[in-house]
């Protein structure tokens, strides 16, 4: 294999101020593009596309990873400027490699305003370009109907949607109420016709010997009796207008003796409650959108549970000022 020499050559501009291409005269060498190189996603093709090119973009201190055309085209996110770029063919003679800019790379950063908490159904006042998170109310807890071997699952913590909107008036809120049947889902939140978000559904009721489902939210519920008892909390939003989180409630177990129910989670905006075990019952969550907890079983009396816990009404976050 010859030696490699790394002949300089500089690439022309071809199709537009973002694309660059070089001929590339033979295989088993590297050669040097002068051209700089701004950070954003690269298409880089070859012609023809039965030549594979190798491309190592650098700069002053530091290579990036090879990057390789597969069938003749690969794109790239290039994170960094560089000042030029390292080019090799694996057949043919006089290929031609183009690089071209598809995509900028924008800075990451969060953006920073005034938040507003819409805890109450109400008009919002404030117009313009606003980012609103929202939830639905949570859904309630399942109850032991069938009590021996038997346990209820808890609640699902609302749904979370999140939207960039413009208004140009006020908006009418609702706000979805939690889950208060057994089993029942949570309401549905909405800010005026541009933003909703369903309210999580209810934990399954026993209606015999078994575990029962959890219901499912922004922070699915526990699972009753022999299943994972405790809650998840909610994922954060894309755009983090706050870190906090809701949950679902915790599943129940059976009882009598030392059994314990399954943990609620979530912290800050709201918790889901925790589930009974065995003839206790399920605790109702607390905030905004969190689950209630299941109802307890209990494996000896076979005592109907049916104190479930139910679940809270949504909450509606906005950014405005950003």
């Amino acid at each position: 294999m010859a030696l490699s020499v790394f002949p300089a050559l500089v690439a022309s501009s071809s199709g537009g101020p973002n694309a660059y291409a070089a001929t590339i005269p033979a295989t088993a060498t590297k050669y040097k593009l002068t051209q700089s190189f701004a950070a954003g996603a690269y298409t880089i093709t070859t012609s023809p596309t039965s030549s594979q090119a190798t491309v190592t973009f650098f700069n002053a201190t530091s290579t990036q990873t090879d990057v390789v055309t597969v069938s003749g085209t690969v794109t790239y996110n290039l994170a960094s400027a560089q000042t030029g770029a390292y080019v090799s063919i694996d057949t043919g003679t006089n290929v031609v490699v183009t690089l071209t800019l598809v995509a900028n790379s924008l800075p990451a950063g969060t953006p920073s305003g005034t938040v507003d908490t819409i805890s109450t159904t109400s008009t919002y006042n404030q117009t313009g370009l606003l980012y609103v998170l929202a939830y639905g109310g949570g859904g309630a807890g399942g109850i032991s109907a069938n009590a021996q071997n038997s346990a209820g699952g808890g609640g699902g913590s609302g749904f979370a949607t999140a939207k960039i909107v413009y208004t140009n008036e006020p908006t009418s809120v609702t706000l979805g109420a939690g889950g208060s049947t057994a089993g029942g889902a949570g309401g549905t939140t909405t800010f005026g016709n541009l933003v909703s978000a369903a309210g999580g559904n209810g934990g399954q009721s026993s209606t015999g010997a078994g575990g029962d489902g959890a219901g499912t939210g922004s922070g699915n519920g526990g699972v009753g009796r022999n299943g994972v008892l405790n809650a998840n909390a909610s994922v954060s939003a894309a755009i983090p207008i706050t870190n906090l989180t809701t949950g679902g409630g915790g599943g129940a177990s059976m009882g009598p003796g030392a059994a314990v129910g399954g943990n609620g989670a979530g912290s800050g905006i709201g918790t889901g409650g925790n589930g009974g075990a065995g003839s206790t019952p399920g605790n109702t969550g607390s905030g905004f959108a969190s689950g209630g907890g299941g109802s307890g079983g209990n494996n000896n009396t076979g005592a109907t549970t049916s104190a479930f816990g139910s679940g809270r009404q949504g909450v509606v976050y906005v950014l405005r000022g950003f």
